[in-house]
C-alpha cells in the first residue's frame, strides 16, 4: 500500500491520501462472522475524509487497498464499505454457509432483511420474503432481490 500511496504522491493529478492508515491487532475469535473468526488478525483501516467538502479520489484508495488485503486473505469488518459480496464472503468466512442457514431460520419472513442483507449476505437471485404493509394489515409478498 505503502508504494502504491508514494507512487500516487508523485503524479501531479494523483491520489493524495490524507490520513494515516489504522492498525491494530486482535486475537482469534469464535463469532462465525468476525473477520477474526479462527485466526487473530490485523486490522488495517484506511480513511479518507472530505476536507471542506471537496470531492476526494477515496473510491480508488480503497479499491487498490482492497485488492491488496483480498490477496493476503483479509476479510472485511462489517461496519466498513468493502466490495465484497455472497460468494466473495462464501470463500472468506468458513461458517458464512452455516450465518445464511441460520438468518434464514431466525427471520423466515424476511422482515430483518434489508438492501445491505440482500446485497452481501443472500444468495444472488433467490426469492426473498419481506413484510409489506397494506391497508391497515400487514402481509407477506415474494420479492426478487435488486443486483
Amino acid at each position: 500500500l505503502r508504494i502504491w500511496i508514494n507512487a500516487e504522491e508523485r503524479k501531479p493529478d494523483g491520489v493524495r491520501v490524507h490520513f494515516p492508515v489504522e492498525v491494530r491487532f486482535v486475537r482469534e475469535s469464535n463469532v462465525w462472522l468476525s473477520p477474526a473468526y479462527g485466526r487473530a488478525v490485523c486490522y488495517i483501516g484506511v480513511i479518507m475524509y472530505r476536507p471542506y467538502n471537496r470531492a476526494i479520489p477515496y473510491k480508488k484508495y480503497w479499491r487498490v487497498y482492497e485488492d491488496i488485503v483480498r490477496t493476503q486473505g483479509g476479510r472485511p469488518h462489517w461496519a466498513k464499505a468493502h466490495k465484497m459480496y455472497y460468494y466473495d464472503l462464501k470463500k472468506a468466512y468458513p461458517k458464512f454457509d452455516d450465518f445464511v442457514k441460520l438468518r434464514g431460520e431466525c427471520d423466515p419472513n424476511g422482515i430483518f432483511v434489508n438492501d445491505y442483507i440482500r446485497r452481501h449476505i443472500l444468495p444472488p437471485n433467490e426469492p426473498i420474503l419481506t413484510a409489506s404493509s397494506g391497508a391497515g394489515s400487514r402481509f407477506l409478498t415474494c420479492e426478487k432481490p435488486r443486483l
